[in-house]
């Protein structure tokens, strides 16, 4: 994100609150940006997490839908 244009930036910010205030109560903990770790090249690794509780995978899943890293490509 760091390298994002700051309207990039925002628009990435707006999408990933927009899904943390759908998800509700099944964010535990909303984590830490993502950022590079590792050596930067072909595989680059990604950092971060959230910490998400539902009663079952198929709630996990509802969940999940929307949130901002699955408009990612390979995400």
């Amino acid at each position: 994100m760091a390298a994002n244009d700051p309207e990039a930036a925002k628009a990435g910010m707006a999408a990933w609150m927009a899904w943390a205030r759908q998800a509700g109560e099944a964010i535990v903990d909303l984590g830490t940006p993502l950022q590079a770790v590792g050596t930067p090249g072909p595989g680059d690794h990604i950092g971060g997490y959230s910490i998400l509780q539902t009663a079952d995978d198929d709630a996990l899943q509802a969940v999940l839908q929307g949130h901002p890293h699955t408009a990612w490509g390979g995400a």
